[in-house]
């Protein structure tokens, strides 16, 4: 089924430091999920908090049985970038297009 999870990283003070979203859709050619909204609070980075989210957005998504997982990411953010590499995602030689509605 088509679905749109959420996760956080809390402080122990219940803080939210960090979230990041897992969208999974069925096509033809499989079942894939979108990562969406990766966000660490600026005080937070560099302290694994965007890996383990990754991290837990993937296993997700072996648990939902997707084919495949995809992201995008602006050239500049060579720190998702790394980490997105890291993790085992590769850049694809495609084009991405939109149409805004309003």
């Amino acid at each position: 089924t088509n679905d749109s999870l959420i996760f956080a990283c809390y402080t122990l003070n219940k803080k939210i430091v960090g979230i990041a979203s897992l969208c999974s859709y069925k096509v033809i050619s499989g079942h894939k999920g979108w990562i969406e909204d990766v966000v660490v609070d600026l005080d937070y980075r560099g302290q694994g908090i965007g890996e383990k989210l990754i991290q837990k957005l993937i296993s997700t998504g072996k648990e939902k049985g997707l084919t495949e997982i995809y992201l995008f990411t602006e050239n500049e953010k060579k720190a998702a970038i790394h980490l997105y590499s890291k993790l085992g995602f590769k850049q694809r030689n495609s084009r991405l297009y939109n149409l805004k509605l309003t």
